[in-house]
């Protein structure tokens, strides 16, 4: 499970909270102003051993093959991979905190459709 990819049980910051939208209702994609250096700092600092590029790439995989309903929000934080802001780290966090609640949405493919 993806959730458990990111979050193991001994995780210091713990499990995403549910949530039940897949964005915050607030996020905004903007570009960071602050240096690349000294927002590694402040996220790496908040939220250690959470590589945000591989979590979005891995929600994105997900997001094409079967959840078409976490697409928006997914796009919007591959916007930012070079350079999260906190912003993108809590709209990450919430995202996993829907896909935690609504494990069982998906899309199915059938080879019959009669």
């Amino acid at each position: 499970m993806i959730i458990r990819k990111f979050f193991p049980e001994d995780a210091p910051y713990g499990m995403p909270q549910f949530q039940s939208s897949p964005a915050p209702l607030n996020y905004q994609a903007k570009k960071n102003i602050i240096s690349l250096k000294e927002q590694k700092l402040i996220t790496d600092s908040k939220y250690p051993n959470i590589s945000y590029i591989s979590a979005v790439c891995t929600i994105l995989y997900l997001a094409l093959g079967t959840r078409s309903d976490i697409t928006w929000i997914v796009m919007k934080l591959a916007k930012s991979c070079i350079n999260p802001r906190e912003e993108d780290y809590k709209a990450l966090l919430h995202l996993l905190g829907y896909l935690r609640k609504y494990t069982y949405y998906d899309i199915k493919y059938y080879s019959d459709t009669t």
